[in-house]
């Protein structure tokens, strides 16, 4: 029965479906500004009288192209160093406007606006710009259907509410774009709205095929800009942190001295240089990456492979899309502590182009596994060396090379390969990407010792300075329309491939796998869109085994309040690990998202059922794995959020639990302006019986202009009558500020 609905997913989504006449592309010819245009949210200059404006004529979202039910006016001007636009919001009820002054990045649950360009006319990337009623700001950088919101950028915006909605501006400066500057340049140009209320609107500019799967190949044109006359930009970010550590002097004895540091300073500076319109110079001196955004902490008691956390640091998120592949064979967070580090990207027509290398005094390393994997804090000194080359050709195809080496003491990991993206026949896309590395381990077995060997080769696990070769294949075929989709993937990696500049936690494996779904819209009120899905796979090592196959069935449902709830089970699970054979891993997976009004949001994901306890021995157990949460905003200026995870198996055999606890995470934020806020996180994890305290006072005129004081106090219970123990305390401020010569 299973089979034969697969295949029937499979066929379905096959065939073409009837396809209507290409909607008509809108087209804006900008003006150059004549005075000059103030940021503050308030139309008042003779030249947004004499611009263009257009209106907002299609709902997107949950209509298909419908009447919007609000009115949007937009006109667009430049000049010699900015892009502007301005919105006119219409809103009937105004006090049903969400906008809070929350974080950069933090107001895609609220009323914004929208602004996408695409500077080359290649439909591969975009700038996207969003900014709340209140001139909150959040940007993104578009990859085909991806977006990226570790991309920052410096630009301008401000809004003001009124009583018949509100206004938004938006200065985009040249600078922060890559373009060629050619006469007559023809921008692709999004315009858009968003107006949650009783479920999410999206009203556009420019009507969308939901038949098409390139979004941004849907966009309208920008036109009327001239060949700009651009000088050399020069960025300078120098930065001062002073702090004061201290520590317990052995974390497992409570009634061991805690030893605290001496007040100490430090200073650095980073410098970027644009040439030219398409080119981008960076690198920076004695760089302060500490962490002044905390990584939450995950649950990770079962999880015998190697944790992923995001990369925050923005020297390295610049950019960042470009050195991305199918695979993480590019991990900036590999390169730890530099010393110094330099980057280069660029664009000539369709060639795009990135060049990065960093010394690291602290380096770490990853040792990946069939089973397990391990991450290793060395405390030597690398070098990591990053070519990255993508040449773009026709609507979102492409074709790359990543080349990687990490060059240590006595030890070298070369990783290189090509990528691609072929899109034909409007609905099919066949991407993947090949690999080959070559490495020469670490000889030092005080820092990783495992006779495990390495698949089906006569090299073992521990770090005593063997020689191996090793290659990865990933390879994907896709189709996608308004009404079903499926990927067929193929995946191989071998038992000694490596990347020490990339995230590979996990080898041995040659992998199949296919999902296919149909998608049902709805005009329904209550019901806005359904998704009927399948995943069918199986794993194998390079002994041929098969580690893992699975049969998942799924429905996903976009209901009221912004709200989306997605139900799946495994009607077919068998897995190896650790040689032993486990059949009839039932569970239920559950998740649930939701914006009832605009106090409050919340989320939740659950797994219930039996799973491995992936121990040695391993064995099967029943239990639960939780995380949900809920944010409170009362007022536009104060947000609160508790985030709880929570996890226990218990044997079937015998009934003992094997794990059994909760991570709690409280996250407030006043904000006394768009700039300065003050925010509290408070944090207990009971599987280490550890409770962490951060206040932090942070004022941030723009991304990189910022100035923050904060402490960290970091607590234990110990079990014993003193209850809570102090083990690690921070004192910090630091000062940064960005420097231009435009």
């Amino acid at each position: 029965m299973v089979f034969l609905f697969t295949v029937f997913l499979f066929i379905a989504a096959s065939f073409p479906m009837s396809r209507a006449d290409s909607l008509r592309a809108p087209v804006y010819n900008t003006t150059r500004a004549t005075e000059v245009i103030k940021i503050d949210g308030v139309l008042n200059e003779s030249d947004w009288n004499k611009a263009e404006s257009v209106i907002m004529n299609y709902e997107i979202q949950p209509g298909d192209n419908s009447l919007p039910r609000e009115k949007t006016e937009v006109r667009i001007l430049y000049n010699d160093n900015y892009l502007y636009f301005a919105f006119t919001c219409y809103d009937k009820n105004p006090s049903e406007i969400r906008a809070t002054l929350s974080d950069r990045d933090q107001i895609y649950r609220e009323d914004f606006v929208f602004v996408g360009l695409e500077t080359f006319g290649e439909k591969q990337r975009m700038y996207e710009f969003l900014a709340n009623p209140l001139g909150v700001q959040a940007d993104l950088m578009r990859v085909g259907n991806n977006e990226d919101d570790t991309y920052d950028a410096l630009w301008y915006s401000h809004g003001v509410i009124t009583d018949s909605g509100y206004n938004v501006e938006i200065a985009v400066p040249f600078r922060i774009l890559k373009f060629q500057n050619s006469a007559p340049m023809e921008w692709g140009l999004l315009l858009g709205r968003n107006y949650p209320r009783e479920t999410r609107y999206i009203f556009s500019w420019s009507p969308f095929d939901r038949d098409d799967p390139c979004f941004i190949c849907q966009s309208g044109k920008l036109t009327g800009l001239p060949r700009l006359e651009i000088p050399v930009t020069y960025e300078l970010l120098p930065y001062i942190i002073g702090h004061r550590h201290g520590n317990i002097e052995d974390y497992d004895d409570p009634s061991s001295p805690f030893i605290q540091s001496n007040f100490k300073g430090r200073a650095g500076l980073g410098l970027k240089v644009l040439p030219t319109s398409d080119i981008t110079l960076e690198t920076v001196i004695n760089p302060d990456f500490s962490q002044i955004e905390s990584d939450a902490k995950v649950i990770s008691v079962n999880s015998p492979f190697a944790v992923f956390y995001p990369e925050k640091r923005p020297f390295f998120l610049e950019g960042l899309d470009i050195f991305r592949l199918g695979g993480e064979h590019f991990y900036s967070r590999m390169i730890n502590d530099p010393v110094f580090a330099l980057k280069m990207t660029g664009k000539a027509e369709k060639l795009t182009y990135a060049v990065l290398g960093g010394s690291d005094k602290n380096s770490p390393l990853i040792v990946p596994g069939t089973d397990y994997s391990e991450f290793v804090e060395t405390g030597m000194r690398s070098f990591s060396g990053i070519v990255r080359a993508r040449y773009d050709y026709g609507d979102e195809s492409f074709l790359g090379v990543l080349l990687s080496n990490k060059k240590w003491t006595g030890a070298n990991n070369f990783a290189g390969g090509i990528d691609w993206k072929a899109g034909f026949a409007k609905y099919y896309y066949f991407r993947g990407e090949a690999m080959f590395s070559s490495t020469r381990e670490l000889d030092d077995l005080t820092l990783y010792d495992d006779s495990r060997t390495l698949g089906n080769t006569n090299y073992d696990a521990a770090l005593n300075g063997e020689k191996y070769n090793g290659y990865s294949v990933r390879i994907a075929l896709e189709r996608s329309s308004r009404n079903n989709y499926f990927i067929l993937s193929l995946f191989d990696v071998s038992p000694t491939f490596q990347s020490h500049t990339g995230f590979i936690n996990r080898v041995d494996r040659r992998m199949a796998e296919i999902e296919a779904g149909y998608i049902v819209y709805n005009d329904s009120s209550f019901l806005e869109r359904i998704n009927l899905f399948i995943n069918h796979g199986s794993d194998f090592t390079y002994k041929s085994i098969r580690k893992d196959q699975w049969v998942f069935l799924g429905i996903s449902m976009t209901l009221p309040g912004q709200t989306n709830l997605t139900i799946g089970a495994p009607v077919l699970n068998r897995e190896i690990f650790r040689g032993k054979e486990f059949h009839n891993i039932a569970r239920i997976h559950t998740n649930l998202n939701s914006s009832l009004s605009k106090y409050i949001d919340f989320y939740y994901s659950g797994v219930y059922g039996r799973n491995i306890y992936r121990d040695d021995p391993p064995e099967l157990g029943t239990g639960f794995e939780i995380s949900a949460g809920i944010t409170f905003k009362p007022f536009s200026s104060f947000k609160t959020s508790l985030d709880v995870a929570l996890a226990r198996l218990k044997s079937i055999a015998n009934s003992d639990v094997f794990y059994d606890g909760y991570i709690v995470r409280n996250t407030t934020y006043y904000l006394l302006s768009k700039e300065s806020q003050f925010r509290l996180i408070s944090e207990y994890d009971s599987f280490s019986t550890a409770f962490y305290f951060y206040p932090l006072f942070s004022y941030k005129l723009n991304p990189f202009t910022t100035f923050f004081i904060g402490t960290t106090h970091d607590f234990r219970d110990y079990g014993n009558s003193t209850s809570f123990i102090r083990t690690g305390t921070q004192y910090f401020i630091k000062l940064q500020y960005l420097w231009s010569n435009l």
